[in-house]
């Protein structure tokens, strides 16, 4: 026997491959979306993470000409914004004497961190560093 096949039974064969294409082209388009989402997440937090850095930098410059001035550790407390973050002098130490022949003169250590403002740890876009040094000189 011989079976013939007529055009009415292949209706709707089109429309399937049809689907499938869009729906390959949906779920690539997607994916290609989220890689870029993705990117350019990551670059704007290696950005806000270099401008943290620089803030608590100036933290530190801060602290030091405190000490030029005073020959002291600033008082504990001192904050203060520069461009989106907080910063503050986090820890100072002079407690360290160091005598060379008849000259003496202290060793300050002076830790400084910066903050987004109005971040929390744990919060989205909240970026943070923490920077030291240690002054040592007549």
């Amino acid at each position: 026997m011989q079976t013939i096949y007529s055009k009415h039974s292949q209706k709707g064969f089109s429309i399937v491959s049809a689907i499938f294409i869009v729906t390959v082209l949906a779920a690539l388009a997607s994916y290609t979306l989220s890689i870029s989402a993705v990117q350019h997440t990551s670059n704007t937090q290696t950005l806000q993470k270099m401008r943290a850095r620089l803030a608590a930098y100036s933290g530190l410059e801060w602290g030091i000409r405190y000490i030029q001035d005073n020959n002291t550790c600033p008082p504990g407390g001192i904050s203060f914004i520069v461009t989106a973050f907080t910063v503050s002098i986090s820890q100072c130490d002079a407690s360290t004497l160091i005598t060379e022949g008849t000259s003496s003169y202290r060793s300050f250590m002076i830790e400084s961190h910066a903050a987004t403002v109005g971040k929390v740890f744990g919060e989205r876009d909240y970026v943070a560093s923490t920077q030291q040094v240690i002054i040592t000189g007549p």
